[in-house]
């Protein structure tokens, strides 16, 4: 059963971001919502929503690790995610959000946007204006 965790949460997770996404036109990332940042798998619902529709070239504009979660599904199925594989893929990921931060952000590229309706920029507007 310790081999089917990374697809069913990958499923799971993966499922509810493309139903809310596609029933609200909006995306579930809490990290988004709090901070007003994207978080680092910021672009992955939209890449694998580009990449079942045949457009492999703006599924990696929405996310280049858009292929990591299937990557980790096989591993898991195959008993062969080590934690020395998980250190590896986690550090990837934040070396490419840093980069997309870097790069992308300052030109608002979605999915590398701003959002000032964070809670956090909202907090800091709020002591900012007093």
């Amino acid at each position: 059963m310790k081999r089917l965790y990374p697809t069913i949460v990958f499923t799971t997770v993966g499922v509810l971001g493309i139903l809310v996404s596609n029933l609200f036109g909006r995306g579930i990332c809490i990290f988004r919502f709090l901070f007003g940042i994207p978080c680092p798998a910021c672009g992955m619902t939209r890449a694998h929503l580009s990449l079942f529709e045949g457009d492999i070239v703006n599924a990696f504009r929405y996310h280049p690790l858009f292929w990591v979660p299937a990557l980790v599904c096989v591993l898991g199925l195959l008993d062969k995610l080590s934690n020395r594989v998980i250190t590896v893929l986690a550090v990837l990921a934040m070396v490419v959000w840093v980069v997309r931060m870097t790069l992308l952000l300052p030109n608002q590229i979605e999915p590398m946007v701003f959002d000032e309706r964070g809670i956090v920029p909202i907090i800091f507007n709020w002591l900012w204006s007093r």
